[in-house]
């Protein structure tokens, strides 16, 4: 099957977002409001056992004071809120892909994981395995991009010469580049979990993620290529204000590519069943 090119992922991205642009503007809203009052929750907590003479430094010293105690204590805290943030990025998905196929849906959706017990159950698995899916892939590759900035940063304090310098500098960018272009490439295999849970939700875990490898086979350039298209309009979102626009846009152009490929014949053989009209999220 020939997939949509960039040019007509956006122009259609674009189309659906006129009619629900709000909505996932408030999604958004309702992410950033919920990680920044996390945020100030953990701050005023620090403050509170700095006051009181528990620990030894306040909001300004933690990084530079803080024990090795404090810090996985602190990751523990920030890998419970994203876990616990699973089925909100699940009823996103949800949402974008109904949006993506042109139909409306109330915006309570990208909560509806939170409302069915079973969904909640479900989607945390799914994220769970896919993160452990993800992590067999991430510890080669990270390992091999830290040792690369290792080198470089002996390198740059040495005193060797400058080509020599220059030479493995360049190598070590190279090798940095590489290992997390094998990350990409082989956890894009992952993107359509979200989306094939929000189509067959009766599905196990292992049936999901696998109908997901299998269907991103042949389309995993597809995914990669439209990945790195949409690196530039991301970086925008170092602007903050853009992000309003940046991250609607993204997403809908996802759910848009994941709707193509699902189409695929392939696709629907590997869901063994024909797609209903309705997702059955709600």
């Amino acid at each position: 099957m020939k997939f949509k090119t960039n040019g007509e992922l956006r122009t259609l991205a674009k189309r659906r977002l006129g009619g629900c642009w709000c909505e996932c503007v408030g999604s958004l809203l309702v992410f950033a409001g919920i990680i920044t009052a996390a945020v100030l929750a953990w701050l005023l907590v620090i403050r509170f056992l700095y006051t009181y003479g528990i620990i030894g430094f306040d909001v300004d010293e933690m990084f530079s004071k803080g024990t090795p105690l404090f810090f996985c204590i602190s990751g523990l805290a920030a890998a419970l809120l994203v876990i616990a943030m699973m089925p909100f990025k699940y009823g996103i998905c949800w949402y974008y892909a109904q949006a993506a196929e042109g139909r409306n849906v109330p915006a309570s959706c990208f909560f509806s994981c939170y409302m069915h017990p079973e969904h909640f159950r479900k989607t945390l698995k799914l994220g769970l395995a896919v993160w452990a899916h993800r992590l067999v892939v991430l510890i080669p590759s990270g390992a091999a991009a830290a040792l690369c900035a290792a080198v470089s940063v002996k390198v740059l304090r040495s005193e060797g010469g400058i080509l020599l310098n220059t030479v493995v500098l360049a190598l070590m960018l190279l090798l940095a580049t590489a290992a997390v272009f094998f990350y990409i490439w082989f956890t894009v295999r992952y993107e359509l979990v979200p989306y094939i849970y929000a189509a067959y939700p009766e599905k196990s875990v292992s049936e999901i993620i696998g109908i997901s490898a299998k269907c991103s086979g042949e389309a995993r350039l597809y995914l990669v290529r439209n990945m790195f298209s949409l690196v530039p309009w991301e970086f925008s979102c170092l602007l903050i204000f853009p992000t309003i626009y940046v991250v609607p846009y993204v997403h809908m152009i996802a759910a848009i590519a994941v709707a193509d490929i699902l189409s695929d014949e392939e696709g629907s053989k590997a869901a063994d069943s024909g797609k209903e009209e309705d997702y059955a999220l709600v």
